[in-house]
């Protein structure tokens, strides 16, 4: 009994063998699976193989964009002219099952790709499973969008030069990157693990989510401006008329332009700091259970456990909560 298993033993650890060293062959031969062509080119957005299509907007009029992306990287932006060009990068040569679905559906654009169309043998192995996406946009359909709506898996979004009423980021892993973006009403921006990088951006409102990513904001504004996040980090510099934020572990700063209207900060043990124009006037109001309160502003005793701030008039109300964080008002000219 032993010599058969013995014997058995052998014979699998044999097929074992071929069936890796014809793995290995295979992918040697199609540059490691399409590894090194990701590698050499993924800054580009391009792995290798490319299928592009082009439309035409004078015949196909464009208001509304909606990509769904399942893995790999995603950009959008505006060129000042021409036609609109889609563009998809792949390890392997794509059959027609395995590439991206395009459609005008009214006047939206919809761009589409379900990786369970992949096969298993034709795919980047080695967790190469992904394809990115460009999609460059006339400035005259760029400028004039009405509805943004994009999403993907993995991978990093990166999108800029667009103009539009309403707009919807989200990725679960990859980074939201969105620069030179302008939206009369709402946007929204939503990620697991991934940060959200925002830079020249403005929107009516903005509502911004991450659990363990980071929220980091230059030259932002909105009329209300809601940031949220587990355990990452929040870093906002720009301007809101309303601003909060919550957070659990991650610190929160607030770099605002002008006093707000009104400021709700929450967290749990992470720092809150908010710096302001050394000239702003507001009332402060906070609760901690072990944490420390300061600001540079000086300050008087007001109605209802609030502290007032500053030399004139209130402009703003400033509250904080935190369980055993510090909170921080600074000047700003004393920041940093």
């Amino acid at each position: 009994m032993k010599k058969k298993r013995a014997i058995f033993t052998i014979v699998a650890g044999s097929i074992a063998v071929v069936f890796l060293s014809g793995i290995l062959l295979v992918g040697l031969s199609s540059n490691g699976f399409g590894l090194m062509a990701a590698q050499a080119s993924s800054d580009e957005h391009s792995y290798g193989y490319d299928n592009v299509i082009t439309l035409d907007p004078e015949e196909n009029v464009v208001a509304q964009l909606e990509i769904n992306w399942e893995a790999g990287p995603v950009e959008v932006k505006a060129v000042p002219a021409g036609k609109i060009r889609i563009t998809e990068s792949s390890g392997h040569k794509l059959e027609e099952s395995e590439q991206m679905q395009v459609r005008i559906n009214g006047n939206k654009l919809e761009i589409f790709w379900d990786h369970s169309r992949f096969k298993l043998f034709s795919l980047n192995f080695f967790g190469m499973n992904s394809k990115s996406l460009v999609v460059e946009l006339p400035q005259e359909v760029a400028s004039q969008l009405t509805e943004i709506d994009c999403s993907n898996i993995s991978g990093d979004m990166d999108i800029s030069g667009l103009t539009g009423t309403e707009g919807e980021f989200s990725s679960v892993s990859g980074a939201l990157r969105l620069s030179k973006l302008a939206f009369s009403e709402d946007c929204g921006l939503s990620t697991t693990s991934g940060d959200i990088i925002l830079k020249g951006f403005s929107s009516e409102n903005l509502d911004a989510s991450t659990t363990s990513g980071m929220l980091r904001f230059a030259d932002t504004i909105a009329e209300e401006m809601h940031c949220h996040s587990v355990s990452g980090e929040i870093n906002v510099e720009g301007a809101a008329q309303k601003f909060d934020s919550s957070s659990v572990s991650g610190s929160s700063r607030a770099a605002l332009s002008a006093c707000p209207e009104e400021v709700k900060m929450e967290s749990v043990s992470g720092a809150i700091i908010v710096e302001l124009p050394s000239n702003a006037s507001f009332t402060v109001e906070h609760d901690t259970v072990s944490g420390s309160f300061s600001s540079d502003f000086p300050s008087t005793d007001g109605k209802g456990g609030k502290r007032v701030c500053g030399t004139g008039k209130p402009s703003g109300e400033l509250s904080f909560s935190t369980t055993s964080g510090n909170m921080q008002v600074l000047k700003a000219s004393a920041a940093g």
